[in-house]
C-alpha cells in the first residue's frame, strides 16, 4: 500500500487552501484523498460535518473526467453541495433531481453529454430512467 509523503501532503494542503479556502485538513481527510488519487479503493467514513465532501471534491478536481455523485434523495443536501462548489468558484457543476423542471433537467443533462461539467449530482431514481442511463453512456 502506498502512503502519503510529506511533499505530497504539502501539495494537497496548497490545493485545499487555494481552492477551498481552508487552513488545512481535518482528521482523516488527507488519508482518504491520498488513497483515492492513487487509484486505491477507499471508504471515507467520517462523522457528520467532518468534511467528507471535501475529500471527494478535491480528489475529483485532481483527476481527469467527470465525477457523478449519487446523493440520497435529500434535495437540500444536493443543492447545498452544488451551491458550495459554486461559492468556491467551481462552476462546472449540475444537479438533477425532481425539484427541477423538465427543461432544467434537459439543460443539465446536455451539459453532462457535452462534457461541460466536472461534477454531476444525481438523485438515485435518475438511474432508473433508461433515457438518462443511455445519455451517460
Amino acid at each position: 500500500m502506498k502512503v502519503e509523503n510529506k511533499e505530497q501532503v504539502e501539495a494537497l494542503e496548497k490545493f485545499v487552501q487555494t481552492i477551498f479556502r481552508k487552513t488545512g485538513f481535518r482528521a482523516g481527510q488527507v488519508e482518504i484523498i491520498n488513497r483515492a488519487i492513487q487509484g486505491l479503493s477507499v471508504i471515507g467514513l467520517l462523522p457528520t460535518g467532518s468534511g467528507k465532501s471535501l475529500t471527494y471534491q478535491l480528489t475529483a478536481l485532481l483527476q481527469p473526467g467527470m465525477t457523478i455523485i449519487i446523493i440520497d434523495p435529500i434535495k437540500s443536501l444536493m443543492k447545498d453541495q452544488f451551491e458550495g462548489l459554486l461559492k468556491n468558484g467551481i462552476d462546472g457543476v449540475v444537479y438533477i433531481n425532481s425539484s427541477l423542471t423538465q427543461k432544467q433537467r434537459k439543460v443539465a443533462l446536455e451539459k453532462i453529454k457535452k462534457a461541460q461539467t466536472i461534477f454531476a449530482f444525481v438523485s438515485p431514481e435518475r438511474l432508473q430512467d433508461n433515457t438518462f442511463r443511455k445519455a451517460l453512456l
